[in-house]
């Protein structure tokens, strides 16, 4: 075959274990960025500086120093200082942004990188669409079934008042048959 590691295209779930949300937004940080293209993350941070016109604000912003606690106590990314954590905030890129990217790194895995992230973010929007329709169907369901069961508690009531009534009635019809006998 050929085809070394470093050239070989990634799988999609690699790229969707990658993305976070962030600010309400899906973000992908430059360091994941950086180990998916095969190069480093300084090698990537040198060609956005580069090409700071091409990544506004809504393509790539720096994360807090509070965001970046919250990434690494919900994913385990490495830690911000000391023993091999990074000295700087990341970089964290949308989906726009990694599409930029591919114009700024041109390579040949560069190019393949983005198809598996592009259709990883197509594919966790997907997925949140289903979740949202099953989302609608279930409250809609708990509506009926709370309606329905409302409806049940109504006639059951009736029901049971009729039949309460038509007891009580033979119950004093009892009591009275019994009172002229004696």
């Amino acid at each position: 075959m050929g085809t070394s590691i470093r050239h070989a295209i990634i799988p999609g779930s690699l790229a969707s274990n990658r993305i976070y949300l962030v600010r309400e937004t899906r973000i992908m940080l430059g360091t994941d960025l950086a180990i998916l293209y095969g190069i480093s993350n300084s090698n990537l941070n040198k060609a956005v500086s580069r090409n700071r016109d091409r990544f506004p604000r809504d393509f790539m912003f720096r994360l807090t120093a509070k965001e970046h606690v919250l990434l690494i106590f919900q994913s385990g990314i490495a830690k911000p200082r000391g023993r091999g954590g990074t000295r700087y905030l990341p970089y964290a890129f949308t989906e726009q942004g990694v599409a930029m990217l591919s114009t700024v790194l041109r390579s040949e895995r560069a190019v393949h990188v983005n198809i598996a992230i592009m259709r990883a973010f197509v594919e966790l929007r997907r997925a949140v669409a289903t979740n949202e329709e099953l989302r609608k169907k279930s409250n809609s369901w708990n509506v009926a079934t709370m309606r329905n069961s409302k409806s049940f508690l109504v006639r059951s009531n009736r029901c049971w008042s009729r039949q309460r009534s038509q007891d009580q009635e033979s119950d004093f019809t009892l009591f009275r048959d019994r009172h002229e006998r004696r």
